[in-house]
């Protein structure tokens, strides 16, 4: 578990940036192997809740359809591991 939301953060952006490939150029083999063009991840500890913390998430993913563009957030809480 997680001590400090910096340390979440830290670790959740470098899980997530395996994912992304930000080059508009890129082939459709290397979108499909990695599918966002854009991500990263907000860890802040939940007040009066010490260990636990509301993560925020924002993807952008490459789309089949280049004129359809599109952006994701996901809003997740990460309990304590007490």
């Amino acid at each position: 578990s997680f001590v400090e939301a910096s340390e979440a953060e830290e670790w959740l952006n470098r899980w997530i940036n395996k994912y992304v490939n930000s080059a508009p150029s890129a082939s459709a083999e290397m979108k499909a192997r990695y599918p966002l063009a854009e991500a990263r991840v907000e860890v802040k500890e939940v007040p009066g809740q010490p260990g636990v913390f509301n993560a925020v998430a924002w993807m952008r993913p490459w789309l089949q359809m280049e004129e359809l563009t599109a952006s994701l957030r996901l809003v997740a809480t990460i309990p304590s591991g007490s």
